[in-house]
């Protein structure tokens, strides 16, 4: 929970100092909470979450976020968010909506499928043989990202790829 409340506290761009004076609490009492190294009581969580402007269900009901969206794409587009102040209004939105997903996903008794591809064996491969396979499997991820790009546009939905551009001009 301390993650949730310290992501919380930075979205609204708080100082501990100044969340620690409206909660009538030392700074190291917050910081504390933040760490998860103090329990939070219930008056704490209700102060905590009206000053944030969130519901309390918000930061008791969902799993922890390992890291926020926004420190992510901060890092990785910085001169992009200095310009744009709605992105990363737009990339707490898309972490809200991602973690109601998984809630959902957990209230409904649904674990998120994980199909990872099954380990390629490459023992007594000739290199020409691994080569070959490569473009074989690559040929088949362009086709099926084709294809959900054109579902996508024909049933009006948004799809996003990237296309590369390897060696032997595929």
């Amino acid at each position: 929970m301390g993650g949730r409340l310290q992501d919380a506290r930075r979205a609204r761009g708080l100082t501990q100092q100044a969340v620690a004076d409206r909660l009538g609490v030392a700074r190291t009492t917050l910081v504390a909470i933040e760490k998860g190294e103090r329990r939070i009581v219930p008056d704490e969580l209700i102060k905590l979450a009206a000053i944030y402007g969130r519901p309390v269900s918000e930061f008791v009901t969902k799993q922890a976020v390992v890291e926020g969206f926004v420190p992510q794409f901060r890092a990785s587009w910085k001169d992009v968010f200095v310009e744009d102040s709605e992105l990363e209004e737009s990339a707490s939105e898309l972490q809200r909506l991602a973690e109601d997903y998984l809630e959902l996903e957990r209230l409904c008794n649904m674990p998120p499928v994980r199909a990872y591809p099954l380990p390629y064996d490459i023992s007594g491969a000739s290199a020409e043989q691994i080569a070959e396979e490569m473009r074989r499997l690559k040929e088949i991820g362009w086709v099926l990202a084709t294809a959900a790009k054109q579902f996508a546009r024909k049933t009006g939905k948004r799809c996003w790829t990237q296309d590369f551009l390897f060696s032997d001009g595929v």
